[in-house]
């Protein structure tokens, strides 16, 4: 069956689709979920002087096993002008408890729209960091996570996970960052980089003040 004129309104953020879902014909089969976002949805802003982030293209294709309490997506993109994002992602039950697997793709993006977007259960401390000192600039990179019980109990606590759980890395364009309080930001940066659960390392190639 189908789902049309889906509208998913929240503060200034406005989400709208169509979803086609099949339903499992035997016993141990999973639900197939497909969905695609309409014209005119869009993140809104967060800040004082953000602009939306608007969604050209959303599509997501998922798996919903009920009875063994898994959910797959295999596929999910988004595009537009500021945004270019596919992810993939694996949320299950094994022996000892949650687990979620996931890797994504981030294709050339202002900095700020990634860091609008970044996950506040992923290397909080540096993404806190760049919030604040990142000002400008572009951004591709890759991010993987494998999150267990004991990742997740750790997060819930607010200690960041291990470094095997997570990473991200990231080449940075024509960026400019103010590094420290009350010092001359950094330009034109050319740098690449990566961040774990508790490891980070920024490499700079090119910069001028």
């Amino acid at each position: 069956f189908q789902v049309d004129d889906i509208d998913f309104r929240s503060a200034a953020t406005r989400l709208m689709g169509k979803l086609t879902v099949e339903p499992p014909h035997a016993i141990g089969e999973s639900w197939k979920i497909e969905g695609l976002t309409l014209p005119g949805s869009a993140f809104g802003a967060e800040r004082p002087g953000e602009g939306p982030i608007t969604i050209d293209r959303g599509f997501i294709a998922a798996n919903l096993d009920v009875q063994n309490k898994r959910l797959s997506v295999p596929r999910m993109e988004l595009t537009g002008p500021q945004i270019s994002l596919a992810v993939s992602l694996d949320s299950f039950q094994d022996a000892d408890g949650p687990r979620l697997r996931l890797a994504s793709t981030l294709g050339r993006m202002p900095v700020r729209t990634v860091l609008r977007l970044w996950p506040s259960f992923v290397a909080s401390g540096v993404r806190s960091y760049l919030t604040d000192r990142l000002l400008a600039g572009t951004v591709a990179g890759q991010l993987s996570i494998d999150y267990n019980k004991t990742a997740f109990d750790l997060i819930a606590q607010h200690i960041a996970p291990p470094d095997s759980s997570v990473r991200m890395d990231f080449q940075i364009s024509d960026a400019t960052l103010m590094a420290l309080p009350s010092v001359t930001p950094l330009r034109g940066i050319e740098a690449k980089g990566f961040a774990t659960g508790r490891t980070s390392r920024l490499e700079i190639g090119r910069a001028h003040v």
